[in-house]
């Protein structure tokens, strides 16, 4: 696959869906059976070109971007680290099931949790050709639902969890770079924000110093899209850290213990079911998806009336199920939007067979001419922002 600064592959616009039917899937024994080098992961799609065409028939917006994709890391087994009695262990799992998808200008993150819960979640790194670079290891077992790339400054964001409340954690580029997972030890955080005003992060984007983080639900007046405006003092020369806080003293609280806690600018109310959300500075994109029923993929547009705010004029897209994050990407050439999905993961592809185990990208026009004007897309409303106490 052939890709260039912050934008990915590209895509044939055809339009609209069907729902997937379950049939048995069999593993490829030879494939499965690759010798995985210890701190890696495997790189092998589960179908050939062929079966995955075949497998999109109903889905020919997806089918007919196979050509430019990256295969999903992860899906013969990975290593990770396991809690040991005096640190950690590299360890095999073959379950992890991918969840959060971030672009930077060299590379391709795609986050995974264990499903068994085993070892700590992870970060798989590839390169813009979809080359395995790395894994990196996150310090806990979080479900990393959404992440998102700060360019300007080189840090990947993480929607993390803590103690049962929502938190993002700051990698930057540096620590990702030096990294090496046989030390067996977590990779470093840079800073972490708390979030009082969300449960969990389960969806996560970054554009322009402004993050955008959500949690899901089933319940639509419980869903919601917060959105944080991050400022950050400039730093000494030498120092390690380049990220020192978050926002204006509104929307910042330092406890005694050192937590940093932010609340939002705005929040906005959702539709329920969202698991991926990405701004490209024009539109705002929206994945749904719960169980194997088909995903949605909706696009919103900003509507300014003074200074009240709404998102309107929704345009979707069926997808097959288990959509989750969703991210965005440009070149000199085209816009594009890229889902990931978790369906290749061994529970979730015994369920359907329209099971997707690689990153594709559709380009803006695909997706336009794939969509339709969505009459049952809510407009997202301004909410109250949930304040933060104080101690």
């Amino acid at each position: 696959m052939r890709v260039c600064a912050a934008g990915l592959f590209f895509a044939l616009a055809i339009p609209f869906s069907l729902t997937a039917c379950a049939r048995p899937f069999e593993v490829d024994r030879e494939r499965a059976d690759d010798v995985i080098p210890v701190g890696t992961a495997s790189v092998n799609p589960l179908r050939t070109d062929k079966e995955f065409q075949a497998a999109m028939s109903g889905y020919p917006v997806i089918r007919d971007a196979f050509s430019n994709a990256v295969n999903v890391p992860g899906l013969y087994g990975a290593y990770g680290l396991a809690a040991a009695k005096d640190g950690y262990v590299l360890a095999r799992s073959d379950g992890f099931t991918p969840q959060g998808l971030a672009l930077s200008e060299e590379f391709v993150f795609i986050s995974a949790y264990d499903h068994d819960r085993q070892l700590n979640s992870v970060i798989f790194i590839l390169d813009l050709d979809g080359r395995f670079i790395k894994t990196i290891s996150l310090d806990n077992k979080a479900h990393v639902g959404g992440i998102g790339y700060d360019s300007e400054r080189g840090v990947l964001w993480v929607g993390d969890r803590r103690e049962g409340r929502a938190v993002i954690s700051a990698v930057e580029q540096e620590v990702i770079d030096s990294y090496d997972i046989e030390s067996k030890q977590p990779v470093e955080y840079g800073l972490s924000f708390y979030i009082d005003s969300l449960p969990a992060t389960s969806s996560l984007s970054f554009s322009e110093d402004v993050l955008w983080a959500g949690n899901f639900s089933n319940e639509a007046e419980e869903s919601q899209l917060p959105l944080f405006s991050l400022e950050f003092a400039d730093v000494a020369e030498g120092d390690d850290v380049t990220l020192t806080r978050a926002g204006d003293s509104n929307h910042v609280r330092i406890t005694k213990s050192g937590e940093i806690h932010i609340t939002a600018d705005v929040a906005f109310r959702t539709p329920k079911e969202v698991q991926g959300i990405a701004w490209d500075g024009e539109y705002l994109y929206l994945a749904q998806s719960f169980g194997t029923k088909d995903s949605k993929l909706s696009r919103y547009e900003p509507v300014l009336d003074g200074e009240d705010a709404t998102f309107g004029k929704g345009r979707s897209i069926a997808l097959p199920p288990y959509l989750e994050q969703v991210a965005v990407a440009e070149n000199d050439e085209a816009n594009y939007v890229i889902p990931l999905f978790e369906s290749a993961q061994p529970t979730y592809r015994k369920k359907v067979d329209a099971f997707v185990d690689r990153v594709v990208a559709l380009t803006r026009d695909a997706f336009e001419d794939a969509s339709a004007d969505d009459r049952e897309a809510p407009q997202l409303t301004e909410i109250p922002v949930t304040v933060v106490d104080g101690d």
